[in-house]
């Protein structure tokens, strides 16, 4: 059976590479994808030339998943933590309880 991919998925897509398997946690939660419209301008705050993606993880116990949300970046690894912390504190504490503990951002290096 297909995958139906609903628009607000696809507007999504525009600003974040989906991995395949996150699909099915953005369908069964149809309040991420608006979560996700809003995090991309405020990633790109402090990431901006870096490409976002989310992509399917599972946690330690392999028990449950969650999206992880990633900046893919150049930037050395105090300076990308610095940009973290402070996208943390001025957008992500306040809108993290929307993800229903089903979220979690990152980096990623590139070169």
């Amino acid at each position: 059976m297909a995958l139906l991919i609903p628009s607000s998925i696809e507007t999504v897509a525009c600003e974040y590479e989906i991995e395949f398997g996150a699909l099915g946690i953005l369908h069964d939660h149809p309040e991420l994808p608006a979560l996700f419209e809003e995090m991309a301008p405020a990633l790109r705050e402090f990431f901006p030339s870096a490409s976002l993606s989310v992509e399917l993880a599972i946690d330690r116990e392999g028990t449950s998943t969650y999206l992880a949300v990633f900046a893919h970046t150049a930037l050395s690894l105090d300076e990308a933590d610095e940009k973290l912390t402070a996208f943390d504190r001025s957008w992500w504490r306040q809108n993290r309880r929307r993800a229903g503990g089903r979220v979690m951002v990152d980096v990623k290096f590139s070169p």
